[in-house]
């Protein structure tokens, strides 16, 4: 059984990995039709760890095809709205020691503070 504490330097050294790197490291099909909806954007705390788009949509960022690479069968999720968001971020976000590495200071508790308001 594999220790979560033998991943902490494996993600430790992945989101140190700037957001430019990985991204010419990986090919990213996402960013081919999307790519507009980013530059809107600016500048993202998600992207400056070095996140990509599947990180939190899931799917497959390197099939050609639209509808693989947005296929529900690898769990794809476009725009989730209410408590799917809420479960979606605060997989992430309630996660102490992901968090730890990513920003300290961020509150861990904010999908326990969700669910209760």
């Amino acid at each position: 059984m594999l220790r979560v504490a033998a991943l902490i330097p494996a993600a430790v050294a992945f989101l140190a990995v700037p957001a430019t790197a990985a991204s010419k490291a990986a090919k990213n099909t996402c960013v081919d039709c999307h790519g507009d909806l980013l530059e809107e954007k600016g500048p993202d705390v998600h992207r400056a760890a070095g996140l990509s788009c599947v990180d939190c949509h899931h799917g497959d960022p390197i099939a050609e095809d639209q509808g693989k690479s947005m296929s529900l069968t690898r769990g794809f999720v476009g725009k989730p709205k209410g408590w799917a968001a809420a479960q979606l971020c605060g997989g992430c976000h309630s996660d102490i020691d992901r968090m730890r590495v990513v920003n300290p200071r961020l509150p861990t508790d904010q999908l326990a503070q969700y669910r209760t308001s």
